[in-house]
């Protein structure tokens, strides 16, 4: 971690960027970034030069988020307490990655294919856009989201349209993730650190006092301990 500031708006990261000046702001090369038009506006202004890649798992996450409002819409049109409970309890079959799951999980899987084939095949959207992301290659990539585009236009419901919508508006964004390969991992990490260190000092009543800990934790500085004379 080498920076800390608050607020979420592109205004927050000019301070960013006065502390890098201009040869630090020039030597940028790549930034991944969330889909936030804050960030896309900051970069836009104080780096324009910057290659954008959209993270992968943001990408998958808007899908994700999709499978679920369409479940949640079928649950709710059902007026069977018994069907009720059994589509309410596919969420975790549907939203795992499919090596997680167990036997009970993949059953669930299973009848859902046979006795609900629009919410069965959003899961397979929603597995289908991970794959592509495991498995193209810089050459394949675009036809590889094209296609997948094109199919959730055609067959998808209207979560997923809109999520396909969204990633259609950032394509050259997250393409790029299969040339230049970086995400949005690292700082992830860093979340669940700083909320380790909020926790662990009962919050903190200066966002000074926050980010003086948040780098001293996550910062890679090594401070030596003091020497300590003989009696």
């Amino acid at each position: 971690m080498v920076w800390v500031a608050e607020g979420k708006d592109a205004a927050a990261l000019d301070g960013f960027f006065e502390a890098l000046g201009p040869a630090g702001t020039a030597a940028l090369k790549v930034a991944s970034i969330d889909m936030s038009g804050a960030f896309k506006k900051a970069l836009r202004e104080r780096a324009p030069h910057v290659r954008v890649v959209f993270d992968r798992f943001h990408v998958q996450r808007l899908v994700h988020d999709a499978l679920d409002e369409i479940r949640r819409g079928m649950v709710a049109e059902l007026r069977d307490p018994a069907e009720k409970r059994a589509l309410k309890g596919t969420r975790f079959a549907l939203q795992r990655s499919p090596w997680k799951l167990d036997a009970v999980a993949r059953n669930k899987l299973t009848e859902l294919e046979k006795e609900n084939q629009p919410l069965y095949r959003a899961y397979l959207m929603k597995e289908s856009l991970a794959a592509i992301f495991d498995t193209a290659s810089p050459e394949s990539i675009h036809s590889d989201l094209t296609g997948w585009l094109r199919w959730v236009e055609a067959e998808g419901l209207p979560p997923l349209v809109k999520a396909a919508e969204t990633i259609a508006a950032h394509f050259d964004g997250i393409t790029a993730y299969i040339t230049v390969g970086v995400t949005n991992a690292i700082t992830e990490g860093f979340n669940r650190k700083a909320r380790v260190v909020t926790s662990r000092a009962y919050g903190f009543k200066r966002l000074s006092s926050f980010a003086a800990m948040l780098l001293l934790c996550c910062g890679g500085l090594s401070i030596p301990w003091p020497h300590v004379m003989p009696l």
